[in-house]
């Protein structure tokens, strides 16, 4: 143990003094800024009402939470859900603040498509601008670089089945403030898909009916079509008046940093469907543009037999954010030509470190 005489005891324990004084400081006018942001709910509340915005192209639902959707071609629907083990929890910023998360109230087992959030221990402050995002990431420290890396292989289980599709999509609002009312104030917030979900309908019309899929993937005459890693700035497009906060923002800022030519699904030995001859494979993607651009779908069965068929987007119009789409592909034949070259989180098929983590 070591031996100090008593003055040099005296300015050991100055120094530890000190030390602490100065990390207390450090920490009081680090938190400064977001207690600007955040008030004490001691004697107010403060809500958050969440509600899906309606889905585009003339698909309409409400849409919200670690959602699901439910619906067929033409008609869809969404809403939150509380599964046993998949009670989400979403990330709120502050304008020129850090994050806090907070937990969709929902009773196990159940859904719904709006919710009322109270909150515990802070509320928000009015003429302080919002965004609220999802699933919550704690290592997301600014606003502006919300990490979206869409590297996962979904596993699709049936012809129906657009689950794993549906949770890669980042999901936020665009920027909102509170209002006041009699018990508190109130932050309304409507949340959209940043990306869309791609229906793919490859007709098999002349393959048995017992063959087994495995893969299909989507690709594109533009070498960079599909960004599959990149960061979006929620606090884009900041409303300038009241009616703002509500409307349907076609906008967003996305800094891309991997893209692709092609887009991969695997599917777990899926049938076509017995009454239409398809295979339907679902894709989540970020906002692109297709028009004039050729279309290539690829599709293996379990013994490597490889089918494609294509299209030309012509007349389309861009693929827009919170928007679902069906692209059928009616020529599918036996493929033996040189497929596009696939990237490396196609060849080991996992990405731990992808963002959303939804499975």
């Amino acid at each position: 143990m070591p031996i100090c005489f008593l003055k040099q005891c005296d300015m050991e324990k100055s120094r530890i003094v000190f030390l602490i004084i100065s990390l207390t400081l450090l920490i009081v006018t680090s938190c400064s800024k977001d207690s600007d942001l955040f008030r004490s709910s001691e004697s107010r509340k403060s809500y958050i009402m969440l509600r899906l915005a309606e889905m585009g192209e003339g698909n309409s639902g409400d849409f919200v939470s670690r959602y699901g959707i439910t619906g067929s071609t033409s008609s869809w629907n969404a809403y939150f859900e509380n599964a046993v083990d998949t009670t989400d929890t979403m990330g709120l910023f502050p304008n020129g603040g850090y994050q806090i998360p907070f937990v969709v109230p929902l009773a196990p087992g159940t859904t719904s498509n709006s919710v009322v959030v109270t909150a515990s221990g802070w509320t928000t402050k009015k003429m302080t601008t919002y965004a609220i995002y999802l699933p919550f990431n704690y290592y997301n420290r600014n606003y502006d670089s919300i990490v979206w890396d869409l590297r996962k292989i979904p596993l699709q289980k049936s012809n129906t089945d657009h689950v794993k599709a549906v949770q890669m999509i980042l999901v936020a609002s665009d920027t909102c403030q509170s209002t006041s009312g009699p018990t508190g104030d109130t932050l309304k917030a409507n949340l959209f898909m940043r990306g869309a979900l791609l229906q793919i309908r490859a007709k098999m019309t002349s393959i048995p009916q017992s063959t087994k899929y495995v893969r299909m993937m989507l690709s594109s005459s533009q070498p960079d079509e599909f960004t599959v890693l990149g960061t979006i700035n929620l606090f884009k497009n900041t409303p300038v008046s009241a009616t703002d906060y509500a409307r349907y923002g076609p906008d967003q800022e996305l800094t891309s940093k991997i893209k692709t030519d092609h887009v991969t699904i695997n599917l777990d030995r899926i049938e076509k469907n017995a009454s239409n001859n398809y295979v339907v494979g679902y894709f989540p993607v970020v906002p692109t543009d297709f028009t004039g651009k050729t279309l290539t779908v690829y599709l293996w069965d379990e013994d490597g037999n490889i089918y494609s068929g294509s299209i030309v987007r012509s007349t389309s119009s861009p693929v827009r954010r919170h928007t679902f789409l069906n692209y059928n592909f009616n020529t599918m034949n036996l493929f033996t030509g040189t497929l596009p070259k696939l990237n490396p989180w196609e060849e080991e098929d996992l990405c731990p470190t992808c963002n959303p983590v939804a499975f």
